[in-house]
């Protein structure tokens, strides 16, 4: 696939503020896995290439896997098997930043109806990668539905 179609690797940096080229293998790897999510979420092939404002969301999605890898973000959602890690090395989150917006939580210390970590949430705001690509998605027809329709 041709994945400078849709946003080359000089401008994710540019997009991450991003000057030198120490991780640029990992970067493109991180940009192909967006972009392949960005097409199957959407169903749409974007056949002229990613307008910018999906440019963003892809940067804004290669940010928090980042953020995820390094360690700078743990999520809160129980994804796994609902048991906290045995290693020790999970961090509470108390603020996150994308794409200049800021989301605060309060540290389980804090308070214990506002559970830390909770960086899930942030993707529902108005600015987040998600609230951009929902509107490029297409609808899937079922085999169901292309039957009913001829």
């Amino acid at each position: 696939m041709n994945y400078d179609k849709y946003m080359t690797l000089d401008e994710l940096k540019i997009r991450l503020r991003i000057k030198d080229d120490e991780e640029d293998a990992y970067l493109e790897i991180m940009l192909h896995d967006v972009i392949d999510h960005v097409l199957t979420y959407t169903n749409n092939k974007f056949r002229k290439g990613f307008p910018n404002d999906v440019k963003r969301a892809v940067a804004q999605l290669v940010n928090l896997q980042i953020q995820i890898d390094e360690g700078v973000l743990v999520s809160s959602g129980n994804w796994g098997s609902g048991e906290q890690s045995q290693t020790g090395n999970d961090r509470e989150v108390k603020t996150v930043k994308i794409d200049g917006l800021s989301k605060t939580y309060a540290t389980s210390g804090e308070s214990a109806s506002d559970k830390a970590g909770g960086w899930e949430k942030f993707l529902d705001l108005p600015n987040s990668p998600y609230n951009i690509l929902k509107h490029y998605r297409i609808a899937r027809m079922t085999t169901l539905a292309r039957k009913c329709g001829r």
